[in-house]
């Protein structure tokens, strides 16, 4: 899948650039989601690249997406998805991330998304038995304010709804085809910060969930003050396909 703007073009994730989003979502996402800094994963280079593996086993599924700038053929941002069934487990695939981590910080951050989709079932509202996840959404901190971010997630959307009408533009990363099926019916993502949640209010997802992050903890501290600030919130967001 490929979409030409002015100067950025948007492209499904391809093997031969996954090693450079690895590197874009070290430096993008890692070191300044509030997640990441609340648990010290962003003070933690080794702990960052720990995630390389659930970075690599997310891209597996195809449905990732990458703005790459024009002039230089530099990768500005990532929108890293994932495919979902109602009838697989969210714990069973990140732990799989957990078990070779070495930092606590790397843990920390994987916990935290499976207690998140623990908390929620977002197939039942929808009747839906699949559903594409924005997973991170990371742009380079020097390409900011240039609605890159707002771009990715507008494709990744774009992307689903072609795999829901029976259209496969799923982009392998490894040596064998990727099957259509299961096709999501509905589009969700973990938001938990204010940037992320504007693009979700345009791109009109429904909130189907508001945390508030002084009622959630990491080692015995809640995220509301780790983070400075009472009245932050995370939301769990979906938007269905048609």
């Amino acid at each position: 899948m490929e979409t030409i703007m002015r100067t950025i073009e948007y492209v499904s994730l391809t093997k031969d650039r996954l090693d450079e989003s690895i590197l874009v979502l070290r430096e993008a996402f890692f070191k300044h989601e509030n997640v990441c800094i609340a648990t010290g994963l962003s003070q933690n280079p080794q702990a960052i690249a720990e995630c390389d593996n659930l970075i690599i086993n997310v891209s597996k599924h195809g449905v990732s997406v990458i703005a790459i700038e024009k002039q230089t053929n530099k990768i500005v941002g990532v929108a890293l998805n994932k495919i979902q069934h109602k009838s697989t487990s969210s714990n069973e695939f990140y732990e799989d991330s957990i078990k070779p981590a070495k930092y606590p910080e790397t843990a920390g951050i994987l916990d935290f998304l499976i207690e998140m989709e623990n908390s929620l079932d977002p197939f039942q509202p929808y009747e839906a038995n699949c559903l594409l996840e924005l997973l991170f959404l990371g742009v380079h901190p020097n390409y900011g304010k240039r609605g890159i971010g707002l771009k990715l997630a507008e494709i990744s959307i774009e992307l689903a709804g072609l795999l829901f009408k029976g259209d496969n533009v799923k982009t392998p990363i490894e040596d064998k085809q990727l099957s259509l099926e299961p096709r999501p019916q509905i589009v969700t993502s973990v938001l938990t910060s204010f940037k992320t949640q504007r693009i979700c209010r345009r791109l009109q997802f429904d909130i189907v969930k508001v945390i508030m992050c002084r009622d959630i903890f990491y080692n015995g501290q809640s995220y509301a003050s780790l983070l400075g600030d009472a009245d932050l919130k995370f939301t769990l967001e979906c938007k269905k396909l048609n």
